[in-house]
């Protein structure tokens, strides 16, 4: 006779924000968050998001003097960390299924289209950024953590917003 077990799985009790600053290497994004005021979207129980989360090392590999750069640029800062939001929770299996039925791109809040598309051995990228770790589950969504920054050459297309100046203040 099979000895068969049953785990309970409990819904996440912490928000999007509450997890990544449980989690080291989020630290530059944690600090953009409360610097820009999205802290409180992604802190709302009321409201689903998807994050992906660039860690540290995504955000050092941009340079110094441009981390700089939106470090001190809050408009510029609020730009970048909304080209990682996206309306309501999408799991990574929910992504691939997106991918198969043809769909290559996600609106991002800040209007962006974001490239999805698999790269080297079906690991996922959304905007150019893989996916290293899928479904970090959070009470009102879920992060993905991602190696680098959202592209701008893998934007879709920028409605509403101010690409061409964002890109001249990078």
């Amino acid at each position: 006779m099979k000895n068969i077990s049953f785990q309970l799985l409990l819904p996440p009790k912490l928000s999007i924000v509450e997890v990544l600053e449980d989690l080291e290497e989020f630290s530059t994004l944690v600090l953009l968050l409360r610097a820009t005021g999205l802290e409180r979207r992604l802190k709302n129980p009321d409201s689903q998001h998807t994050l992906l989360a660039p860690t540290d090392d995504a955000f050092h590999q941009m340079g110094q003097e441009t981390l700089f750069r939106i470090l001190e640029d809050l408009e510029l800062a609020t730009d970048l960390v909304r080209m990682h939001i996206l309306s309501g929770s999408a799991c990574c299996s929910q992504l691939k299924g997106d991918l198969l039925a043809g769909r290559q791109q996600i609106r991002a809040v800040d209007g962006s289209l974001l490239k999805l598309d698999h790269h080297r051995a079906g690991v996922m990228r959304i905007g150019g950024a893989h996916i290293v770790d899928c479904d970090i589950m959070a009470s009102n969504g879920v992060i993905h953590m991602v190696d680098a920054i959202v592209r701008q050459e893998d934007l879709v297309m920028r409605t509403g917003g101010h690409m061409d100046s964002f890109l001249i203040r990078l």
